[in-house]
This record gives structure tokens, C-alpha cells and sequence, in this order.
């Protein structure tokens, strides 16, 4: 059965975690949500084999990858970047080419900076791009709705942790499923 292009597929996806660093935890108000949302994501991920890629924006200046995420998804799977748009990056592009995903579940800081313009890129690469509106933020709530309408009307599909974790479960009764739920309520 062909399922709707707006539905993110485990097999399909890769979890692409923009900027979670130590320094942004001191500047975005809506931090411990967000790293509760995330963390529902990389669990998710990890228990259905989804891959996970993070950046580091400008390590030296903002910090590392944010612990708790860093000791999750391990320091491997981690690119560090000086340009906003990782795409623009040596290598990034074809790391996700080689990873064989063409959906990119997107999740990070700050929205309409480093999030917005490595979504838009991925989208002009081919990419199907699935920003995760709970697990974006930025320092100011309106820079983060101008760039999830800025997502939408680029093409980007927009939902939550949750939308994206049932979708990649499709179903309610996996060994999966349950090994999730109490993650969940």
C-alpha cells in the first residue's frame, strides 16, 4: 500500500538533531520541553533503528552537544559546522546520501537560523523534510512561528514528537509499541 508522502516512514527516515548545545540551553527559555521532546525522538530512533545525526554549531563558542543527547546518540554520530546551513558543509550531504534516506526528521535550535536554512537546503536537495514543530526553538517564540510557516510553504511537512514516533510505529500492538508507551503518557 502506498502510504500519504505527509507520513514519516522508520525505514525511509533519519533523525537529523541541529544544535543542541550546552550554550543554547542558557538562552531558550523552552529548553527542559525540549529536551524532553527530543529525547522521546532519539528513543524512538534508536528502538526502530532510525539513524541519528547531530550538528554542533561552532563548538568552541556555544559548547558541545547537550549531555544527556550526546550520551544517547554518542559523539560518532556527531558533525561539527561552522556554517548555519549544514549542508554547506564538506561531506554532509553525502553522508545522508550514503545513509540510503530520503525522509529527514528535523528537530534543533534555533528555528529560523541553523534549523530553517539547513531545511531548506535539504528540501532543494530532494530531501522530504519532517520538521518536528515541538522539538524547534528559537530565543524568541516569534522567530520560531515565522520559520515553521517559512518550513510549510517551502514544501516541509510539520508535526510533532509524537506524530512522528506513532507514524514511525504504525502500529499498537509491537514489542516496540510497548517498550515506548510509558514514554509517551
Amino acid at each position: 500500500m502506498t502510504r500519504h508522502p505527509f507520513i514519516a516512514d522508520a525505514q525511509r527516515s533519519l533523525l537529523l538533531l541541529v544544535d543542541f548545545q550546552a550554550g543554547m540551553s542558557k538562552i531558550i527559555s523552552q529548553w527542559p520541553d525540549l529536551m524532553d521532546r527530543t529525547g522521546l525522538l532519539i528513543e524512538a530512533a534508536q528502538r526502530l533503528q532510525v539513524p541519528i545525526v547531530a550538528t554542533e554549531q561552532y563548538p568552541e563558542g556555544l559548547g558541545p552537544t547537550e549531555d544527556t543527547l550526546l550520551s544517547a546518540i554518542g559523539l560518532d554520530n556527531v558533525l561539527t559546522k561552522t556554517h548555519f546551513s549544514a549542508c554547506l558543509e564538506p561531506d554532509f550531504v553525502e553522508r545522508l546520501r550514503l545513509s540510503g534516506k530520503d525522509t529527514i526528521v528535523l528537530a534543533g535550535v534555533e528555528s529560523h537560523v541553523c534549523v530553517l536554512q539547513t531545511g531548506l537546503d535539504l528540501l532543494a536537495q530532494g530531501y522530504r523534510v519532517h520538521l518536528v514543530a515541538d522539538a524547534v526553538s528559537s530565543r524568541r517564540e516569534s522567530d520560531k512561528a515565522i520559520a515553521v510557516e517559512q518550513f510549510r510553504s517551502a514544501g516541509a511537512v510539520i508535526g510533532s514528537a509524537e506524530t512522528v514516533v506513532f507514524e514511525w510505529l504504525k502500529q499498537a500492538k509491537t514489542d516496540d509499541f510497548r517498550a515506548l508507551l510509558p514514554r509517551i503518557k
